[in-house]
């Protein structure tokens, strides 16, 4: 009788330990599952976006926007240089023309429809998490200005195409950033002068356009 209470005890000895390594382990899995979750934040972000802006052009008829995701270096708004016999600038100049300012302006609408303003609000449970191990939550718009590859006239207000690019891209960028409800942080630009074609680097039309990039990255948090 003693070995059969005995026997008895370790069987129920032991399914309350496989209970509770089970439960461990689904413990465990959950909180895997959450940070998985959380450092997906970024991807999940930018995947949304690019849905929610390829809807909205869809629904605006801005045919002539080109939208892209662009992989790691995020979501991808091409400005032609000219759209409807309308030029973004003129040869060799940094000023937008203004019979082009409607086009950035339906741009700017697009990026507002996004709220990102609130991106930190709504997701800060998740950049809590992130905190904790000294990452952090960024969103970005970074603006790109490109030329042809033709040389500046003789006394142009710019030593060369990249310098031009830059002031291009700058103005660009304070047209949309008055239209967006945003901080400065979230914005940045460049100018790459003709070193990034399209395709052709002999296609001058179509190399000289302004890029804008919407980026969502998770990165090492700075106290």
């Amino acid at each position: 009788m003693k070995t059969g209470h005995s026997t008895t005890w370790m069987v129920t000895y032991g399914s309350l330990l496989t209970a509770v390594l089970a439960f461990f382990l689904l413990l465990v899995q959950k909180a895997e599952s959450e940070a998985e979750s959380t450092f997906r934040l970024a991807d999940k972000l930018k995947s949304q976006y690019y849905v929610d802006l390829l809807a909205e052009k869809e629904r605006l008829n801005l045919s002539w926007l080109h939208i892209e995701n662009a992989g790691q270096r995020g979501i991808k708004i091409l400005i032609p240089s000219q759209i409807d016999n309308q030029s973004l600038f003129k040869s060799g100049g940094d000023r937008i023309e203004p019979k082009f300012i409607p086009f950035l302006s339906n741009i700017s609408r697009l990026i507002n429809g996004l709220n990102l303003d609130k991106v930190y609000e709504i997701n800060q449970k998740h950049i809590a998490k992130l905190r904790k191990v000294d990452k952090d939550l960024k969103v970005k718009i970074r603006v790109e200005g490109h030329t042809d590859a033709t040389r500046l006239m003789e006394g142009s207000e710019y030593e060369d195409n990249w310098a031009l690019s830059t002031a291009r891209a700058r103005n660009v960028l304070n047209l949309i950033q008055s239209d967006l409800s945003l901080p400065s942080n979230f914005f940045s630009l460049s100018g790459y002068g003709p070193f990034h074609p399209l395709r052709d680097v002999s296609n001058f039309d179509e190399n000289r356009r302004v890029e804008i990039y919407l980026d969502v990255q998770i990165v090492d948090y700075n106290l």
